[in-house]
């Protein structure tokens, strides 16, 4: 009956995960090409852009309201979520572009509010479940673009012949789909049959999308997650007495190995990259002379960036070419919010992998190492790209949503076995 009310909560839920759906469907920037920077984020500039990151955050942060709400029980991942938050609209006062700085600030806080809405009213692994099929629609869409609007989809000079579906630069693709092949990889081993489905299904699109767009940093980082993947299940399962000591070892040589393969002339040359990094180098050692000028406090978030600033045109001068992000999440980050911003940062991130290694390796709950996978993930593509805490993008929802503390209630209502690897998958 329609006025029975589990079945209006049972409406009410589905209307809410399709509100979270559609709101990291659209944190991708798949929709908004025109207005999405080479970062693969989408910017607050142009009123569809507004209108679609608008009406999808509010959706999920209204409905989020009406349902569970959100809590606050004061860990240490909220206060720093907090403080970012803090600190970024704080900037607004020495920021190079105040009137930026406050609209991005803005947007940066809805960003984490959608998170911690979404994660609190359906649990990490729902959460997790609904950033799949996101990501599979994402993946279909652009695949589709790819085969019957080539012209669209498929890359011209210098990059000719590689899939970037609707996205302005093949590398945004190869980072939806790096996420993709691992979520995809977590869902495989759900008990629910059409969790496994739908897997199988994230998976197949995600390689496709990896070898289409030939993209040498998604494949770098998809051996490297695969290889901490092989490795903490071997060390769960195997219980190996020096697994934490082993962990760290690998954890640095696999980050020294992924720098010294990206820095490495002859190998740089190898994967179809320059020795500059493609230009990457000059344009750190330019950022980080002028973030230099205000180390502790940073020119304010989201303000250097900003179109018509001096300083940005002088760069572009100098270098030959136009970025419009740092190429890297932690150079970005010094140069928006100083040193006070990236300790802050580098303490979550640290937080997430730490917490999430652990608390696997305790309970086997594996959200957790989805978590853990995706914090070494997100800190290796920062070597390369600018995906730390970037407004309206969908690697920063997954990001905040994932850390250890946040609220999650629903996921109290799961059976043990579907929060768990220690019993096998049945067939």
């Amino acid at each position: 009956m329609a006025g029975n009310p589990r079945c209006i909560a049972m409406n009410a839920s589905r209307l809410f995960e399709t509100a979270v759906v559609l709101a990291l469907i659209v944190s991708t920037g798949t929709f908004a090409p025109s207005q999405q920077t080479p970062a693969g984020m989408a910017t607050e500039s142009g009123f569809l852009n507004q209108s679609l990151l608008l009406s999808t955050f509010a959706a999920v942060i209204g409905l989020g309201l009406l349902g569970r709400g959100i809590a606050f029980r004061g860990t240490l991942s909220e206060w720093l979520v907090g403080l970012i938050l803090f600190w970024s609209a704080l900037s607004v006062f020495w920021s190079v572009r105040p009137e930026a700085t406050a609209v991005r600030s803005f947007a940066l806080m809805l960003t984490v509010l959608v998170a911690a809405f979404a994660v609190q009213n359906v649990g990490r692994r729902g959460f997790i479940t609904l950033a799949g099929r996101a990501i599979l629609i994402v993946l279909a869409i652009n695949i589709f673009v790819v085969f019957f609007l080539p012209q669209v989809g498929i890359a011209g000079f210098p990059t000719e012949g590689a899939w970037r579906g609707l996205f302005n630069q093949k590398n945004v693709l190869g980072r939806i789909a790096l996420i993709g092949l691992l979520i995809g990889l977590f869902r495989g081993f759900s008990p629910i049959r059409r969790e496994r489905v739908e897997g199988v299904m994230l998976l197949s699109l995600s390689a496709a999308a990896v070898i289409g767009t030939r993209s040498a940093t998604a494949v770098i980082v998809v051996i490297l997650a695969l290889g901490f993947l092989a490795l903490i299940l071997m060390l769960r399962y195997a219980r190996i007495g020096i697994g934490i000591a082993t962990l760290v070892v690998c954890l640095g040589s696999m980050l020294t190995a992924s720098v010294t393969l990206l820095s490495f002339d002859g190998m740089a040359m190898a994967i179809g990259r320059s020795t500059t990094l493609s230009g990457r180098l000059p344009l750190w050692d330019e950022l980080l002379r002028i973030g230099g000028e205000t180390p502790l406090l940073g020119m304010g978030y989201g303000a250097f960036w900003s179109s018509g600033h001096e300083e940005v045109l002088s760069l572009w001068s100098r270098l030959g070419w136009m970025p419009v992000q740092a190429h890297n999440g932690y150079i970005e980050i010094f140069l928006q919010l100083g040193a006070v911003g990236l300790l802050l940062v580098m303490m979550l991130l640290a937080g997430l992998a730490c917490s999430s290694f652990f608390r696997f390796m305790r309970d086997g709950d594996s959200s957790r190492l989805l978590a853990f996978i995706l914090s070494v993930t997100i800190a290796v593509l920062s070597l390369t790209e600018a995906v730390l805490l970037v407004q309206n993008n969908i690697f920063t929802i997954l990001f905040v949503a994932l850390l250890p503390g946040m609220p999650a209630a629903a996921d109290e209502r799961l059976p043990r076995q579907e929060e768990t690897l220690e019993d096998p998958v049945p067939v």
